[in-house]
C-alpha cells in the first residue's frame, strides 16, 4: 500500500500497535441513485478496527486510507508529521522591534 506508514519507517517501538489498511473491498451504494461506485476499507492496528466507507476509484480510496493510517499513527507516536492547519497557543502575535 503506497504512503502507509509502517514500524520500520518510524521506528517505533516494540509496544506500539501502528494501524495497517486491512481491506478495501466494494460497497453497495449508501444511497439509490448515486452513479460512483463506493468502496468499504478497514484499518486496524490487531486491537482496535475502524471501518469506513467512500465513493470514488479503488485508487483514490485505498490513497485515503493509506493517508488514514499515517495521520492515526502519527498521532499514536507522537510524531510531529502533522501539522495543524492553524497555529495552536494564544494567538498572540510577536512584535517586531525595529
Amino acid at each position: 500500500m503506497p504512503n502507509a506508514v509502517s514500524a520500520s519507517t518510524l521506528d517505533a517501538p516494540e509496544w506500539a500497535n501502528l494501524f495497517t489498511v486491512a481491506s478495501v473491498e466494494r460497497s453497495k451504494l449508501p444511497e439509490a441513485g448515486e452513479q460512483e461506485q463506493w468502496w468499504k476499507y478497514v484499518l486496524t492496528d490487531g486491537n482496535s478496527t475502524i471501518v469506513g466507507q467512500r465513493k470514488g476509484s479503488l485508487k483514490e480510496v485505498k490513497a485515503h486510507a493509506a493517508d488514514c493510517v499515517e495521520k492515526l499513527n502519527a498521532r499514536r507516536l507522537g510524531k510531529s508529521a502533522i501539522r495543524p492547519s492553524s497555529p495552536r497557543g494564544n494567538g498572540a502575535k510577536k512584535k517586531s522591534t525595529g
